[in-house]
């Protein structure tokens, strides 16, 4: 019960932690708002780039257009958190 009290202690840190980045990258909308809509372009371009290179059903590996559209998108929120929400302070 100790370890889970210590990890819902540190889970409410990080918590606070992300809301205070969110609100702090909200200040600058239109930095986080041209940012947003960068990752959002580089997820349909990719999304139709595997949809030309995977037509009519063909597979990379047993990769399906479904497995590499999915793959895709959750990368490019994964990657705009860490970037962006972060302060990027995780890559560096």
């Amino acid at each position: 019960m100790a370890h889970f009290r210590k990890f819902r202690t540190r889970f409410r840190i990080y918590t606070r932690f992300s809301k205070i980045r969110f609100i702090d990258r909200l200040s600058y909308r239109a930095h986080f708002f041209l940012v947003l809509t960068e990752y959002l372009l580089i997820i349909i371009v990719n999304y139709f780039l595997w949809k030309a290179i995977l037509a009519d059903g063909r597979t990379i590996r047993g990769y399906s257009l479904d497995d590499m559209v999915t793959y895709v998108a959750i990368a490019g929120v994964f990657r705009f958190i860490i970037n962006e929400l972060s302060g990027g302070f995780l890559v560096r």
